[in-house]
């Protein structure tokens, strides 16, 4: 559930994810983007975002593996997704249909992207 900071008690939407993976037994956080914009969550081996301003899901990235980590860039351009031993990167200007960029072997808990300045 989404809420207002100064509502708790009425929340603003409702949305169909995961943050557990019982199988690796990993918590999986929520990814808001650095512009707070978009809020990112998994949902199987998708990615879910929704727009902080609608409450709507504006985009589903599928993905090859359950979701184990979500990060976005510095500015909000690009996402990397964990899955296991691959990290997935997407451009988040382009449709989802078409954002995934590459995939490339990568172990982790957690994705951190390093900050270019």
């Amino acid at each position: 559930m989404l809420f207002k900071t100064d509502n708790l008690n009425s929340p603003l939407g409702t949305y169909e994810g995961c943050t557990y993976a019982l199988l690796s037994n990993a918590h999986i956080n929520l990814a808001f983007s650095n512009d707070s914009k978009h809020l990112a969550f998994r949902w199987k081996k998708t990615v879910r975002v929704v727009s902080t301003e609608t409450l709507k899901i504006v985009a589903e990235y599928e993905n090859k593996r359950k979701v184990i980590a979500i990060l976005y860039s510095p500015d909000s351009n690009f996402m990397a997704v964990c899955g296991g031993t691959k990290i997935s990167f997407y451009d988040l200007n382009k449709d989802s249909s078409v954002a995934f960029i590459k995939e490339v072997d990568g172990c982790c808990n957690k994705v951190f992207y390093a900050d270019r300045n």
